[in-house]
């Protein structure tokens, strides 16, 4: 008897400590909230020979085009990484989705909105009718049947932005532009949140890919019996049917995508202001001499560029002594002047209005109770840590440069300190603007790999190993990618086209 009472009291035990270890890894809590470990252990991998990557196969969509980079490539497999080139063409709206793996995306063309949806955060953007001009019907209506749309924050990103995409986190993208929106995707499969196999893994949660033998995923909703979804969800079988249509992964909508955007966005408004402002004395001042010493926290395995650089004077920023002058020249974003409010997809009649929580510029719910609004207002550490942070930054801002030489160009960090949900992402990106003939010195990464992607223009890389061999010499050209191994030692010069990479 007392046998089979200590083997269910340990049971018990185990049980509760996994669920314990479980939560702890979701929300990154157990002590430090900023802490995230990393996978793996010592592998028998050899970076004796780096080349550049091109993707290596396409899938196309309706509405879009996606490229893979080979992950079955070595220096993919022992790094972690996994990489992929998007295309979403004008009112193409990539479908709901979420990934096993942390990632960062840049934005390399175009404009639009992106949808997160973080698990316990609220839904603070609600849309309603008000009961003054509408049909006794509607008027009828319960508290609850009046809301028409209620999601959270959908966020507007545009060329030079970087978003970050925590594991497990639903997204989704809609191209409203007129020009194709490029992006550039890296994740990194290694990190602790990954605790399935060491591979990318997209669950989607509308839509499949049609073509594509490594890549062949239909939705979640799928593998569910109907009824027993339609019972869950409290749709009918019909909708249910619908959730699980295998649709495409990047779909074209026919009309324009009506969703709740932010009334305005402090953020943005403020950052044209900044930038015209600085837009005529920039040229003149240098922002941080090129022996800027930094501080950054400790990284995962895997990043953009590098953040955190030899205590050595290496890695400095300077003109070749060949070669013309480089002219100077900025290559910005246009912003939109004045504090005019936006109004959502199709505009929103007066009967309407876009209510919100504890983001800027929106008001609470007048019809919520005074404890819901203390429950959705309230510090309770997971809206102040988590729920709140800033998703996107754009880096291709040459007021953030930590780094600027007048006649060489621009080198622009985001870490953990100016990047707060990289503490969550463990990831970091760098983007370097040379001209003409311009160097990099020789530097290395202490503690992370670096993914290195071309933008535009061309630039010469050599990269030496620990036994000083040259394992990469060579020219990289507009949409080629490098991985740069972690403690090997890189020289970088632009050509005469000058050169942009992240």
């Amino acid at each position: 008897m007392a046998a089979t009472s200590f083997a269910s009291l340990s049971f018990y035990f185990c049980i509760l400590l996994l669920c314990h270890s479980s939560m702890a890894q979701l929300f990154g809590m157990s002590f430090n909230p900023w802490q995230s470990s990393h996978q793996g252990g010592f592998r028998e991998c050899t970076f004796n020979r780096l080349q550049a990557s091109t993707p290596l196969r396409q899938v196309r969509s309706q509405a879009g085009l996606t490229e893979y980079f080979d992950e079955e490539n070595e220096q993919f497999r022992c790094t972690g990484v996994f990489a992929i080139r998007r295309v979403i063409e004008p009112r193409g709206y990539l479908l709901p989705r979420y990934h096993n793996t942390h990632g960062l995306v840049y934005i390399i063309q175009g404009s639009g909105f992106a949808g997160l949806s973080f698990p316990g955060c609220p839904e603070t953007f609600q849309k309603q009718f008000q009961k003054y001009g509408q049909s006794q019907s509607v008027q009828g209506q319960s508290q609850s049947q009046k809301f028409k749309d209620e999601h959270q924050k959908v966020h507007r990103f545009r060329q030079g932005d970087v978003i970050a995409l925590p594991a497990g986190i639903v997204h989704w993208f809609y191209n409203d532009g007129d020009a194709p929106i490029v992006a550039i995707y890296v994740f990194d499969v290694n990190n602790y949140a990954n605790q399935l196999e060491p591979r990318h893994k997209e669950f989607l949660f509308a839509g499949n890919y049609r073509s594509s033998q490594l890549h062949s995923s239909q939705n979640i909703f799928s593998g569910f019996d109907v009824r027993l979804l339609a019972e869950a969800l409290g749709t009918s079988g019909k909708i249910a049917q619908r959730l699980q249509s295998q649709n495409d992964d990047i779909i074209h909508v026919n009309h324009t995508l009506k969703f709740l955007k932010p009334v305005f966005t402090q953020q943005r408004d403020a950052e044209s202001r900044t930038l015209n402002m600085r837009k005529g004395n920039l040229r003149q001042n240098t922002l941080r001499k090129s022996n800027l010493k930094w501080g950054s926290h400790r990284k995962s395995n895997l990043k953009w560029g590098s953040h955190r650089e030899s205590s050595l004077k290496w890695g400095s920023l300077r003109q070749s002594t060949q070669g013309e002058q480089p002219q100077m020249g900025w290559s910005q974003a246009k912003h939109s002047q004045g504090d005019q409010p936006e109004e959502g997809q199709g505009g929103q009649s007066q009967q309407e209005q876009s209510q919100a929580g504890p983001y800027p510029g929106c008001q609470p719910h007048a019809g919520r109770s005074h404890a819901s609004q203390s429950t959705y207002g309230g510090w309770n550490g997971l809206e102040e840590n988590f729920c709140d942070h800033k998703l996107s930054v754009n880096i291709d801002d040459p007021s953030r440069a930590d780094i600027y030489n007048p006649r060489a160009g621009t080198i622009t960090r985001l870490n953990s300190q100016t990047f707060p949900i990289l503490n969550i992402v463990q990831m970091s990106a760098t983007r370097v603007h040379l001209y003409q003939n311009a160097i990099i010195s020789p530097l290395w990464n202490i503690n992370a790999h670096s993914v290195m992607y071309m933008i535009q223009g061309h630039i010469w890389v050599q990269v030496v190993n620990d036994h000083g061999r040259n394992v990469f010499n060579d020219l990289i050209s507009p949409g080629q990618l490098l991985i740069i191994p972690q403690n090997y030692v890189v020289l970088k010069k632009a050509q005469r086209d000058g050169s942009k990479y992240i």
